[in-house]
């Protein structure tokens, strides 16, 4: 699936609450912080600081939320506005 706005390759992800969000393509790792926000393996979005395994310790696998990193104006009711 491709982005309208941006044209970057996406795909969907099920939140807790059934309801369906636009990831971007591939994991990143996380750990404790509150500089990111990642979709986690288990649905939910949490605050937390996005690192590279090799230079640092992490806490799990998650996802980014393509709203945070799409190049486009989003609009609100078009994508999740995090």
């Amino acid at each position: 699936m491709v982005c309208e706005k941006c044209g970057r390759r996406i795909r969907n992800a099920r939140l807790l609450d059934g309801k369906w969000i636009p990831i971007d393509q591939g994991v990143v790792f996380w750990r404790e912080g509150k500089e990111d926000r990642v979709l986690t393996m288990d649905g939910e979005i949490i605050r937390c600081k996005i690192v590279h395994p090799q230079d640092d310790t992490f806490d799990g696998i998650g996802f980014v939320p393509h709203a945070a990193t799409c190049g486009q104006q989003v609009e609100l009711g078009e994508a999740v506005v995090i």
